[in-house]
């Protein structure tokens, strides 16, 4: 993350303007390391409950990474929406994409609430959870480790709440977290049924969500259980993309609530 606000600041004269130039940047990742190595395991357990980008701005004592994801997810949507105009001038045609989990869209450039008028339906990517969750989780648990002098069981849980999953199962170590694939059915279905509650906070939205369900080595009874509890949530539309025995039609035991 900081070598790619580095490297975005250096190209785009606009940020420079807002106030977020190179030396900025480089000036908060510098107060972030320090107070970083300096902060014991219990303020950066509670510091981490409110998510990657207040810890770090909270630990630079500094809004700089506020203002440049905020910056970020603002310039892409910009261009997204001038692209969305252009969709629908043609009569008919209804405008939409996937995006990322709510554990980290802000992060990649996605702001939903941002997305009122530009999209029709909108697709949270779920349940990928050797990408999008074991991945990062590990990244950040090494760098805590390398740079907050904690152990691995301490610099995941860190890590999990960077992405709002302190409430979930998930392995502790990193040869796990790296071999894991998509997850064995209790820590993939803890880490689903996570994703799927954030996004019901946007189901008042204008647009239409419709989540993506990815889980293609996941056993067809965990399949089956997550069938059940989608059932029991607001969305009116699903989409499955992976298990293949769902290809032979869905069990007639379960009930749909659409």
């Amino acid at each position: 993350i900081f070598n790619e606000c580095c490297r975005n600041l250096k190209y785009l004269t606009k940020m420079e303007l807002a106030g977020m130039t190179y030396a900025a940047i480089a000036d908060g990742r510098i107060r972030f390391e320090r107070a970083l190595a300096a902060s014991d395991k219990a303020n950066l357990l509670k510091v981490s409950e409110q998510g990657l980008i207040r810890f770090l701005d909270d630990l630079s004592e500094n809004d700089i990474f506020e203002r440049y994801f905020a910056y970020r997810c603002r310039t892409i949507t910009e261009s997204v929406h001038k692209f969305s105009k252009t969709v629908k001038s043609f009569d008919g045609i209804t405008f939409g994409t996937n995006a990322y989990s709510p554990i980290g869209a802000r992060i990649v450039g996605q702001n939903y609430n941002e997305y009122d008028g530009i999209y029709d339906y909108l697709q949270p990517l779920l349940g990928y959870t050797e990408w999008h969750i074991y991945e990062p989780i590990a990244a950040w648990g090494r760098y805590l480790c390398r740079h907050a002098g904690l152990n691995e069981a301490v610099a995941v849980e860190i890590a999990k709440r960077l992405f709002c999953l302190g409430d979930t199962i998930c392995p502790d170590n990193f040869a796990e977290l790296d071999s894991a694939g998509e997850g064995n059915d209790r820590s993939a279905h803890s880490m689903f049924s996570a994703e799927l509650k954030m996004c019901e906070e946007f189901t008042a939205r204008p647009y239409k969500i419709t989540p993506i369900i990815r889980g293609k080595t996941w056993s067809k009874t965990f399949t089956d259980d997550v069938i059940h509890e989608i059932g029991q949530s607001p969305f009116n539309a699903y989409v499955f993309q992976g298990p293949d025995y769902l290809l032979k039609g869905i069990p007639h035991s379960i009930k749909w609530n659409l």
